[in-house]
């Protein structure tokens, strides 16, 4: 073993080679619980965040291992490259390259250096990088079955894989209302190591009985609007959106953004009705129902936004684990103008178990104590 590639040799008749995603440390690997059992497993690192762009580390040049160690795994079965964020370009490349039976990528930035995208803001090296990676000519030339994987929520994810072409053997997805750690969302539901198994053990079916698939990818002028509105700041461009679009997520993506455009318009009733009408269209979106609650909010409809937001805040607490902080503040403050004083303090117990109440924020509430009590 050295500080960027570990094997562990089960003797099973599968092998799987995991790429770290950005910011694991030397000598530390991504994927080393979740592919324990039923894999052999070749656990790859990287330094300085470099997306794999150099092959040679510590003197040895990492296509020319991984090819050796593709060639003796082979012989036992299937040869599976998988990453996530920086390590689905790594899995990508690598597995490209090395003709792997499978490839899964999740999340991966298809074009580096996008506005937006982790690279720009993670790769601790890439003004010096001279190697650059053309991803969609790669994969192009490769025989290995790929399969794609973003977050609707994330529209520079999505941006990415809409550029990955129509091809037998490459297969894209998106899954609603899903962030960029996408790979999180189908090991909540699946198991991702169980995923990842039926999938080749079917041999390249996927069973979508439980996975929540959407379409945005099938709407690529659509993306590109949602992108140029979210990460190019060109808020006019959600209004060249044609809105005779099927798919009720898409279309709340869009009404969302709408909302937002109007509300800096300050033309309020536009606003309203934006938010509203994407709140109905994908209630389980977060961001749908906080942009509509703000709007309410603002609107002093008070008891309307607490019975939007309690549901999703408590849903987002224990299936998410990562609740939406702000939609707490704004179930306080309602409580706060409704004189709620008991739920007012449920509220306040929860949020204090899952964020420190201090500082600035705890002369916050120490404010609406001393007003409710």
């Amino acid at each position: 073993m050295s500080n960027y590639l570990k094997i562990v040799n089960k003797n099973k008749n599968k092998t799987i080679f995991v790429f770290s995603s950005a910011n694991v440390p030397e000598g530390k690997f991504t994927g080393s619980k979740i592919f324990s059992e039923d894999w052999n497993v070749i656990l790859i690192n990287t330094k300085d965040n470099d997306w794999y762009l150099r092959d040679v580390l510590e003197g040895i040049s990492r296509l020319s291992s991984l090819e050796h160690l593709v060639e003796r795994y082979r012989k036992m079965g299937p040869v599976v490259f998988f990453g996530s964020s920086m390590g689905a370009c790594g899995a990508l490349y690598y597995g490209s390259r090395c003709n792997a039976d499978y490839v899964f990528s999740f999340s991966p930035e298809l074009k580096l250096g996008i506005r937006g995208g982790f690279f720009e803001r993670e790769c601790k090296i890439r003004d010096t990088l001279e190697f650059k990676i053309d991803y969609i000519d790669l994969i192009k030339d490769t025989d290995s079955k790929i399969y794609f994987f973003c977050g609707e929520n994330n529209i520079v994810d999505s941006s990415s894989l809409s550029l990955v072409p129509d091809q037998d053997n490459l297969f894209k997805f998106s899954l609603i209302n899903a962030e960029h750690v996408v790979v999180k969302e189908i090991n909540d539901i699946f198991g991702l190591s169980y995923f990842i198994s039926s999938i080749v053990s079917g041999g390249g079916e996927v069973d979508f009985q439980y996975l929540i698939t959407g379409e945005l990818l099938k709407y690529p002028c659509v993306i590109e609007s949602l992108y140029q509105f979210d990460i190019e700041k060109n808020y006019e461009s959600i209004l060249n959106v044609d809105l005779n679009i099927k798919s009720k997520e898409v279309k709340s993506y869009v009404f969302r953004r709408l909302a937002l455009y109007y509300s800096q318009q300050q033309l309020h009733e536009q606003a309203l009705m934006f938010a509203r009408d994407s709140y109905l269209l994908n209630a389980n979106c977060g961001k749908n129902a906080m942009m509509y609650s703000k709007i309410l909010f603002r609107n002093k409809k008070y008891n309307k936004v607490l019975s939007i937001l309690s549901p999703v805040t408590l849903q987002a607490s224990v299936e998410l684990g990562k609740p939406y902080f702000q939609a707490y503040f704004i179930i306080l403050d309602c409580c706060k103008k409704l004189k709620y004083k008991k739920e007012y303090f449920f509220y306040y117990y929860k949020l204090s178990k899952i964020v420190p109440i201090n500082g600035a924020l705890a002369e916050r509430f120490s404010k609406y104590d001393q007003e409710l009590l």
